[in-house]
C-alpha cells in the first residue's frame, strides 16, 4: 500500500500532453490529413472560436476556416492567390515553412477538401 502522500500526489500529477506536430505529408493534402493540424500548430494560438479571433478569423475547424473572418472568406476553393496565401506569403505574418506553404497552396488549389 502507497502512503498517503503519494496516492494524493499521484491523483493530481497530469501527464503533459505529446506536443502536437504538424504530419509529414504523405499523398494530397486535405484539411483532416494535414491542413488542420497545421493550422492547429501553427495558427489557432490567435484564429480560435471567440471574440478576441483577430479580425474574427477562427482557424480551428474546417467548417470555421472556410467561412472566413469578419471580412470575408480567406479561403477560396481554387483560388491560389486566396487572401491567407496573401498574407501567408509576406513575410511579417508569414507562419509556414516554405513547404507548409505549397502544400496549403496544392490543398486550396484542390478544392480545399475537408477529406
Amino acid at each position: 500500500m502507497h502512503p498517503p502522500c503519494a496516492r494524493s500526489l499521484k491523483a493530481n500529477c497530469h501527464r503533459p500532453e505529446p506536443a502536437l506536430e504538424v504530419p509529414v505529408l504523405t499523398g494530397d493534402p486535405t484539411y483532416e490529413n494535414y491542413i488542420g493540424t497545421l493550422f492547429t500548430v501553427n495558427c489557432t494560438g490567435c484564429h480560435t472560436e471567440g471574440d478576441a479571433a483577430p479580425e474574427g478569423l477562427d482557424l480551428s475547424t474546417y467548417a470555421a476556416t472556410m467561412k472566413g473572418g469578419d471580412n470575408g472568406a480567406v479561403i477560396v476553393p481554387g483560388d491560389a492567390n486566396s487572401i491567407l496565401i496573401q498574407i501567408q506569403s509576406a513575410e511579417h505574418f508569414a507562419n509556414f515553412t516554405i513547404e507548409e506553404l505549397n502544400n496549403v497552396i496544392q490543398w486550396i488549389v484542390a478544392g480545399a477538401p475537408e477529406k
